[in-house]
């Protein structure tokens, strides 16, 4: 058959199998159609004496020209351009979509049909098929410039190569389809490698970033990971400015990303192009430039998106291509494991690293925290300080008002210190009712003082736990790096030093010095000679009046301890009563107490001074049941009668165990004994909790008074000064300091005061003289 038409076109038999067997051997050689269809085009079109040969190949659906090559084998770039986008603008020759719409071939020898022939100059075209003629792969074009015939057997020669060209075109794409789809698998499999080492979201984001700019040549890549409320917790980019990068960080920081990126909300990966949105996001991808390529939403596999990831290219052309969606999905699809494997591991990290309760960092993150300072501080010589404290009532709390009003508590402690803390510091939690500040900047001993005193301050001011107006206050101690200590162990232990020593002289805050590990181990030892001080003698009380306001009379004292320490010197309560509570000697403690105080009681009764005794009371023993016994004991011993005799307790001592504590309470007011509610406003009960309780007296305590009276607590003491009044109970304030606060106690109709603007307490011979004195007219104008 070849023959034939050879020789009925009058073409060489050499020309027509020269171009079937360089086609042939040019496949054997590469799997690229490139140089195929260029063959294909300048040899046929040198057989059959047109002008131009040209190649559409179907691509989803539509025909694209591939290839145009004249007949001396030369393409001219600029016609070639002009052509497809001539073309991509308009629509395919219309001798083009003939033969694919009835799938045979096409003869023009006067062509004036559409804009091609006019833009190209076209005279005469012939089309036909490419591949199987029922269902071809595109069409082959032959046109020439001046008008011309195509005879059938140039026909049947070019739709002999159609088909020969559409086994290559198909053979082609099964290579290409074959080669991609390994591609993806190896890109996948490099993804699922890097992706599955990272521990955090925005770690698979950015291999996944990676592994679609890798496959598809992309140059940059913004990755965005997201809370599960839509809040932006992190970014990272590639290939863009870096100084643009922080700018658009600024931008989105804070910002919640909207699910809504484009109509009907984030679904697969769409390309950039198709974004709608004109939120902060979109235009941070306008600032770096990315303003083409492809949007990736991850997900979990609930379909939460935890974050998204922008890859393409700089600038305004366009790079995004559909053809690369198959590798998009599967990769995005990949992802979803992986995200919540991350998560898991990001779980498990934060637990291992931060307190549960508080959210704060724990112990074992603090000391990483902690060494890495160490070691920029080694470096730069910059100096660094550890602030510990500890909570003052917090043990009260939990006591009075069980442990989840404590953890609530715990909470709001923690946000308060972030909120009064700077950026740059740290905040951990190292247990129980203690917290840690880590100072990284203008931390010697001075700025850490001032950082100090700011926490105090800011936990001085009331919390609100479950509508319970709490107080709750703090110590705190301080070391710095390098004069305190030079690793962890030993810094966070005498800033632990530096705080107790806080705590036990109520100073607030302190630093630590040498000083302060020869006083704590003192301290502790005095737990082992508290026993033998009982004994020795070496406890004595001294005495602080307490003033009726209406008849301006001493009307009673509160008894106070202090032990003469043979080599410490005199040492108050605070220093001694803790360990007292704290090794079980409080009740011998509190025997001794009632006993001496009733017997002075008895020794003024001798001398007709008639004054009521307070002694103070500790949770401790009101949970003892044989406490009424020893009162009633030690008011026999006396020989006192029982209503001169009051019990002081505070809030906490008697919620510690409510029951209990309300029947000891009512024991004892039946021996006569009258019971007052101490340091009253500052513990976590409702006035009307006092309906509930055996009470004789309230005392209001000294954090109200300011040092010109009440202020702005006005209102709230004289609520309690009505209500106390209502239920027919004394009211008395302590602490009170100064003639204002004298005046602002008794123009709100308090019962008694009690503080130094009396006097300090004395020891009994002081306080006999000052009585003496207060009795003298002079004394008794004192506050005329």
């Amino acid at each position: 058959m070849m023959d034939e038409m050879a020789e009925q076109s009058g073409l060489g038999l050499d020309l027509q199998t020269e171009l079937f067997l360089q086609l042939a051997e040019l496949v054997g050689t590469t799997t690229r159609t490139g140089p195929v269809l260029a063959l294909a085009c300048e040899r046929l079109a040198t057989i059959i004496g047109c002008t131009r040969v040209s190649v559409f190949l179907v691509v989803n659906g539509q025909p694209v020209p591939r290839m145009s090559r004249f007949a001396d084998g030369m393409t001219i770039p600029e016609q070639w351009d002009q052509f497809r986008a001539t073309t991509a603008a308009n629509h395919p020759p219309a001798v083009v979509s003939t033969v694919l719409k009835h799938c045979i071939p096409v003869v023009r020898t006067t062509y004036r049909d559409d804009w091609w022939a006019e833009q190209f100059d076209v005279a005469s075209v012939m089309a036909v098929p490419i591949g199987n003629p029922s269902h071809p792969l595109g069409v082959l074009v032959a046109d020439s410039q001046i008008p011309c015939d195509f005879p059938p057997e140039q026909v049947r020669l070019a739709a002999a190569l159609g088909v020969q060209l559409g086994g290559i075109v198909a053979l082609a794409r099964q290579i290409e389809e074959q080669n991609a789809r390994l591609d993806i698998a190896e890109t996948v499999r490099k993804f699922v490698v890097e992706g599955s080492l990272a521990t955090t979201t925005l770690g698979v984001a950015q291999a996944l970033a990676y592994a679609v700019s890798d496959a598809f040549g992309y140059t940059a890549s913004l990755a965005v990971a997201l809370d599960t409320n839509g809040w932006i917790t992190g970014f990272t980019g590639s290939g863009v400015d870096a100084n643009l990068l922080a700018e658009v960080g600024n931008l989105l920081n804070g910002e919640v990303l909207s699910t809504g990126l484009r109509s009907g909300g984030i679904g697969g990966p769409f390309l950039l192009q198709e974004m709608t949105s004109d939120a902060p996001l979109s235009h941070g991808l306008t600032t770096l430039g990315l303003r083409s390529g492809w949007c990736i939403p991850m997900t979990r596999l609930n379909g939460q998106v935890v974050g998204v990831v922008f890859v393409g290219d700089l600038g305004d052309h366009s790079v995004g291509d559909h053809r690369h969606r198959d590798l998009v999905d599967v990769l995005a699809e990949e992802s979803r494991v992986m995200v919540e494997n991350a998560m898991l591991r990001e779980h498990d990290h934060h637990h291992a690293t931060h307190d549960i309760l508080t959210g704060l960092a724990n112990r074992a993150q603090f000391e990483e925290y902690l060494t890495r300072a160490i070691a920029a501080s080694e470096r730069s010589n910059d100096p660094f300080a550890v602030l510990l404290l500890d909570l003052n009532r917090f043990k009260d709390v939990n006591d009075t008002l069980g442990h989840r009003m404590g953890d609530e508590l715990l909470r709001q402690v923690a946000s308060r210190l972030t909120s009064v803390m700077r950026d740059a510091d740290v905040v951990a939690r190292l247990g129980g009712d203690e917290f840690v500040v880590l100072l990284t900047t203008s931390a010697d001993v001075t700025g850490a003082t001032v950082a100090a005193k700011r926490i105090i301050d800011a936990l001085e001011q009331p919390l609100l736990v479950a509508d319970r107006s709490i107080w709750i206050g703090a110590s705190v101690g301080i070391a710095c790096f390098p004069d305190h200590g030079k690793d962890p162990q030993t810094l966070l232990h005498r800033a632990d030093l530096a705080m107790y020593e806080a705590k036990r002289t109520t100073v607030g805050v302190l630093a630590y010095d040498a000083s302060v590990d020869r006083e704590q181990s003192s301290v502790q030892g005095l737990s082992l000679e508290l026993p033998r001080a009982i004994q020795a003698n070496e406890l004595l009380l001294h005495y602080q009046p307490k003033l009726d306001l209406n008849s301006g009379a001493v009307v009673g004292v509160e008894a106070l301890v202090r032990w003469g320490h043979p080599t410490l010197g005199l040492l108050n309560p605070d220093q001694f009563v803790p360990l007292a509570e704290a090794t079980g000697m409080v009740r011998q403690l509190t025997s001794w107490v009632l006993v001496t105080a009733l017997r002075q009681v008895a020794t003024w009764r001798s001398r007709g001074l008639i004054l009521g005794m307070a002694v103070n009371v500790s949770a401790r023993d009101l949970s003892d049941p044989t406490l009424p016994a020893r009162v009633m004991a030690a008011l026999d011993e006396a020989a006192v009668p029982a209503d001169q005799l009051t019990l002081e307790l505070t809030e906490s001592a008697i919620m510690s165990d409510e029951a209990k504590g309300t029947q000891v309470l009512t024991e004892l007011r039946a021996l006569g004994v009258k019971i007052s509610l101490d340091d009253f406003g500052t513990g976590y009960s409702s006035l009307a909790y006092l309906e509930r309780l055996p009470l004789d007296e309230v005392k209001i305590d000294r954090s109200f008074l300011g040092k010109d009276g009440f202020g702005a607590e006005s209102f709230v003491v004289r609520s309690m000064v009505n209500m106390g009044h209502h239920l027919g109970l004394r009211i008395v304030v302590e602490g009170v300091e100064s003639l204002p606060s004298h005046e602002s106690v008794a123009r709100i109709n308090c019962d008694e005061l009690q503080g130094y603007v009396l006097s300090p307490p004395l020891a009994v011979a002081d306080f006999e003289r000052w009585l003496d004195e207060w009795t003298d007219e002079a004394g008794a104008g004192r506050f005329a």
